[in-house]
């Protein structure tokens, strides 16, 4: 008798797949198993292929937020939590901390995980509600991006930001989103009102 492999799929039929079935389902799991280790994955979250999440037990993720094709989450002392209904595009990095460079007579490599100053070294990563982050952003330690902002394609920030504003390059606002009305109404709208 043939077991089971996927849902009702026995082994020999699974071994007939085209190659990119084959990848598809590699992909599924190896998402599926990632998911199960993150520290929380809410309702209708997706993450894309390639991405690089080498401590996914301090990743955060709200409901109905997309994760873009190749992104990076790294965060070993510190943690990442990315609220509900953001978008990140391809490519995002988040790094929620640094190697330790101050110590006279060692080198970069040589130091310890152990060794980092928690607030220094790490620091923790909020994306409030509702944040589009372009691709290739890079999102450094200690940044909250403020509810419902956008960040440009290729930004750089080390900086918070306001919330509904507009950044773009290395911690450039030019502008917001909407005006103070709009944003009551688009809070309402989308039931964010709630939250604050």
């Amino acid at each position: 008798m043939c077991k089971i492999l996927i849902g009702n799929m026995k082994f020999f039929e699974f071994l007939l797949l085209p190659i990119d079935s084959f990848e598809r389902i590699v992909r599924y799991m190896r998402r599926k198993v990632l998911v199960s280790k993150l520290a929380a994955f809410g309702k209708g979250s997706f993450i894309n292929r390639g991405w690089a999440i080498p401590r996914p037990e301090n990743i955060f993720i709200g409901k109905d937020v997309s994760i873009g094709e190749g992104c990076r989450l790294s965060a070993t002392n510190s943690r990442i939590i990315i609220k509900d209904y953001s978008v990140f595009g391809p490519g995002v990095s988040i790094h929620g901390g640094n190697h330790r460079t101050d110590i006279v007579g060692r080198t970069i490599r040589s130091v310890k995980e152990s060794e980092k100053r928690p607030g220094i070294d790490d620091a923790d990563v909020v994306v409030e509600e509702d944040v589009w982050i372009g691709e290739r952003a890079i999102i450094m330690k200690g940044v909250t991006l403020g509810r419902g902002c956008v960040v440009g394609a290729g930004s750089i920030i080390t900086k918070s930001t306001l919330p509904y504003s507009i950044n773009v390059g290395h911690n450039r606002q030019v502008g917001m989103r909407f005006t103070p009305d709009q944003i009551k109404v688009h809070e309402k709208k989308i039931g964010l009102e709630k939250v604050l």
